[in-house]
């Protein structure tokens, strides 16, 4: 049993040993199992970016397969211009890489899918097969970045294939004095995989992505636009302008991705990408402003200190050009956004402020949803998730915050609605007691007004008929005297003394 297993040791270190050793050659064996593509797992066939022969330097013979270059030196065609020898990439080069196919893919057409910031001419065995952009040195380069588009290979009945790529990126050294920090490696990236897997796969992904990210973008900007009219309707409600302003830097950040897969030329692709580094850190600012303003009413010192960090992360980037630092104040500003988005939600939820567990179950999703595709994607297990439910749920994760921020400005306008309402009922309740005292009021007034128009019209009519006895009593007074006038003056006399006894 020792033997066996003793055996079995040594052959596998020589069949490996074999394997490393033709491949530091230049040299990689190839089967139909190895550029399987398998969507539910992630695995789209076979990365040769490594054991690559190079040469820098330009000459058509070394696309001949019998040319020997066994003096050449070994380098990853997806190269770190930071981690080879100086003056090893001068612009143009050529890279060389023997394959030996097995029977299954004799006789057989595959998929080569390339990923490049340059231009590229690819041989095999000696013959042009596909070039992107135009190989050359200086101006007359022309770039074209492929984006991973399977073209078909065949394989004929040999036994070994010599795969020679013509290579040139001369504008990457300009580009690196200037835009250092947002640039991709200069060389390039090859895959082999099966010929329809590759397309099928290709197809599904430029579906799924296309049509998510159209999507998000068009919701999350309709909900931006709403609250922006909400806001331009209600100007104390500061709420509603920040999340506006959130949700088109968001929008901003799915178009980007959405136009940056479609991009062929290296500089368009480094200007967006400056564009969306600026839009990243905007983005977060916006978040962060839109929680203070729900939750606080105002800004506390460690916003001015998040706005510290972008601007001096954006000043990195264009002078000092430090990866490592630009990078650092990048993730601070990423993290600690966050971080204290967090902090103020749980808190919102400790104090149980209106609506805070709305906000805080869409950071906790973005959270959950995130760390979820990370883990996936690190197992890269076929049996947890497939690739095109990954990229939904990557998404959800993404939406899940704006989301959430709308529902609960949403919750929070109609709760003031309802409020308002009640307060309107209250109102027209007050307002028709107070209807209702005011005429019993009036009515009372009334009455005693109408009394004491009696009471008057009594008086006056007393008034009267006290003057009518006394006109009355003069004239009969006078109507005697009179009378007495006209009698002799010894009967009036009498009369008058009669009447005076």
């Amino acid at each position: 049993m020792k033997k066996i297993k003793l055996f079995s040791f040594l052959y596998c270190y020589v069949i490996i040993a074999t394997f490393l050793g033709a491949q530091q050659k230049g040299i990689i064996k190839l089967t139909s199992k190895d550029i399987e593509i398998n969507l539910d797992s992630a695995k789209m066939g076979l990365s040769i970016s490594n054991f690559w022969k190079y040469k820098s330097g330009d000459s058509f013979g070394w696309a001949s397969p019998e040319y020997v270059h066994e003096d050449w030196d070994t380098l990853r065609s997806n190269f770190n211009i930071d981690s080879i020898p100086q003056n090893t990439w001068t612009g143009i080069g050529w890279f060389r890489l023997r394959i030996l196919v097995d029977s299954s893919l004799k006789n057989q057409t595959i998929a080569f899918l390339l990923l490049q910031n340059g231009a590229s001419e690819i041989y095999l065995d000696g013959q042009l097969i596909k070039k992107f952009g135009t190989v050359a040195s200086g101006d007359k380069e022309v770039t074209y970045n492929p984006r991973k588009i399977p073209f078909g290979v065949h394989f004929d009945e040999k036994d070994s294939h010599l795969i020679a790529i013509r290579y040139s990126n001369s504008n990457y050294l300009d580009y690196l004095k200037i835009f250092n920090l947002y640039n991709e490696l200069p060389g390039f990236s090859l895959r082999i995989a099966e010929l329809d897997e590759a397309v099928t796969a290709l197809d599904r992904s430029d579906v799924i992505n296309t049509i998510v990210q159209i999507s998000l973008s068009g919701v999350i900007f309709a909900l931006g636009l709403i609250h922006l009219l909400i806001y331009s309707f209600h100007h104390k409600d500061k709420a509603n302008f920040h999340y506006s302003l959130f949700a088109f830097a968001f929008t901003l950040m799915l178009v980007e991705g959405t136009f940056n897969r479609f991009l062929t030329q290296n500089i368009y692709y480094i200007i967006l990408s400056i564009f969306n580094t600026i839009i990243i850190l905007i983005l977060f600012l916006f978040l962060t402003r839109f929680l203070y303003t729900i939750y606080y009413g105002k800004v506390i010192r460690f916003f001015w200190l998040l706005v510290f960090l972008s601007v001096v992360d954006v000043l990195t980037g264009f002078i000092l050009r430090n990866e490592f630092v630009f990078f650092s104040f990048m993730l601070s500003v990423v993290v600690l956004s966050l971080v204290e988005g967090m902090r103020i939600v749980v808190l919102g939820i400790k104090h149980k402020r209106t609506g805070a567990w709305i906000i805080g179950t869409g950071f906790s999703g973005f959270f959950l949803l995130v760390a979820f595709v990370l883990v996936v994607n690190f197992l890269g297990n076929a049996k947890v998730v497939s690739l095109e439910w990954l990229l939904v749920i990557l998404y959800s994760g993404f939406l899940s915050i704006p989301l959430s921020m709308s529902i609960y400005l949403a919750r929070s306008f109609a709760l003031t609605n309802k409020n308002l309402e009640i307060k309107l009922l209250e109102v027209k309740q007050l307002s028709e007691k107070t209807i209702e005292q005011e005429r019993k009021e009036a009515e009372i007034n009334l009455l005693r007004e109408k009394e004491q128009l009696q009471l008057k019209e009594s008086e006056i009519r007393a008034e009267a008929l006290e003057k009518e006895n006394e006109r009355k009593a003069k004239e009969l007074e006078q109507a005697r005297q009179i009378q007495l006038s006209m009698l002799p003056r010894s009967v009036s006399e009498n009369i008058v003394f009669s009447n005076s006894q």
